[in-house]
């Protein structure tokens, strides 16, 4: 009998029904053999142009940035990430790359290294700071108003750390029940802690779409939420975009994370039900499941 990976995880994006460019980056990288995995989703703004490059630095500068981390935990002979591929030539992408095969940057050695959490918030940092470096450029006028969410997790054995910026959203599916691990950075997530919307009406509500908080603005405004909780076996976790949450109800959520578990299966699935209700923004799902060891 085959023994099952520790840590299974993939990624999976599309451009939905209304979009005519994907916006958004997602990656999940996996050890199979430990249980180490980087998963992150980001959702870029500003048009067309300034969405796709700030999302696509973003993404970039995180794997960047947790490279020589992430060789320090795996001693194996490696090569280089493979150049990233556009979303757009297939609408289902899959982005699932084993540890083994990323070269990482040289390791500098450091009396006091940085904990996990702190090494997330610098990585958010970083990748901020590359936005803006873009939208600094004097030929890249069309990208004054660029921005990107980001939520990026690290599972290091039964240890979640993520840091969030933005509305897209982390989730955790324990024993049938869902739990939302991030806080939406938006004004109708503001209107739903003074108790004037429901946490449903956010799906559609005006204020969903003017966030405080994204990379690419102020350093104000690029400050991430940090998470830290313990992982327990078999536990299924969801990075998404606000093309995902944005067009289902966490209760129909539930209802197909319940009734399927091959990880492929399920991203196909909850892109699909996303199109079918209607499929208004670009959609990337991002799933980690923790196994029976570690």
């Amino acid at each position: 009998m085959t023994e099952q990976p520790i840590i299974q995880v993939i990624a999976q994006s599309d451009k939905g029904k209304v979009r005519e460019q994907q916006e958004d980056r997602c990656v999940a990288l996996a050890l199979p053999n430990r249980q180490l995995a980087l998963l992150l989703v980001a959702d870029g703004m500003g048009g067309h142009a300034g969405g796709a490059l700030a999302s696509m630095t973003v993404a970039e500068t995180v794997q960047q940035t947790l490279q020589p981390y992430l060789a320090a935990l795996q001693p194996l002979p490696t090569r280089k990430l493979p150049e990233g591929e556009g979303e757009e030539a297939a609408p289902m992408v899959t982005q699932k790359l084993d540890l083994r095969t990323v070269k990482l940057a040289d390791q500098q050695t450091q009396d006091d290294p940085p904990t996990v959490t702190e090494l997330l918030r610098r990585t958010v940092q970083q990748a901020h700071l590359a936005v803006r470096e873009k939208k600094a450029d004097p030929e890249n006028v069309a990208l004054a108003q660029a921005g990107s969410t980001l939520t990026v997790a690290l599972v290091i054995g039964r240890q979640l750390y993520l840091a969030h910026v933005g509305d897209s959203r982390a989730y955790l599916w324990r024993q049938s029940a869902l739990r939302q691990l991030t806080h939406d950075h938006s004004g109708a997530a503001l209107l739903v802690a003074a108790g004037m919307i429901t946490s449903d009406e956010v799906r559609g509500h005006e204020g969903s779409h003017l966030l405080y908080r994204f990379l690419g603005g102020t350093d104000q405004e690029a400050t991430p939420e940090l998470i830290q909780i313990a992982l327990e076996p078999d536990d299924l976790l969801l990075l998404c975009s606000d093309g995902l949450w944005g067009m289902m109800a966490d209760a129909e959520l539930a209802l197909h994370l319940t009734a399927e578990r091959d990880l492929a299966l399920l991203a196909r699935t909850l892109i699909g039900a996303a199109n079918a209700n209607g499929g208004q923004d670009n959609i990337s799902v991002v799933l980690a499941r923790i196994g029976e060891k570690g």
